[in-house]
């Protein structure tokens, strides 16, 4: 398999499969921008837009793990009114987000 001319070397292309967002899985890993994603679950991982993902053990944005979200509760939101624009809403059964940090306030 290859990623912007380069070869991944680790993957199993039986399994490989592009998730959008230039996320990838096989069997064995998750693959970002072309590099192996360490600590993502390739069975559970799922890409959600607005350069969110999860796996059943967290929540990222972008390649980072948010901390506090709960990856069975968390959710993207669309404003029915403003889809145009594609306002949304970050949240868990604990928290808001907004661009991957918690909303204090």
């Amino acid at each position: 398999m290859y990623y912007q001319g380069k070869k991944f070397k680790e993957t199993d292309p039986k399994t490989f499969k592009a998730l959008g967002y230039n996320y990838f899985k096989d069997k064995n890993n998750v693959y970002y921008f072309g590099k192996i994603f360490e600590g993502a679950d390739p069975k559970t991982f799922e890409v959600l837009g607005y350069s969110y993902s999860k796996d059943k053990n967290n929540v990222y944005y972008y390649k980072e793990k948010i901390e506090e979200a709960d990856s069975e509760t968390f959710e993207i939101t669309i404003s029915p009114y403003d889809r145009l624009n594609a306002s949304h809403e970050t949240k868990d059964k604990n928290h808001k987000y907004h661009y991957g940090k918690i909303i204090t306030n």
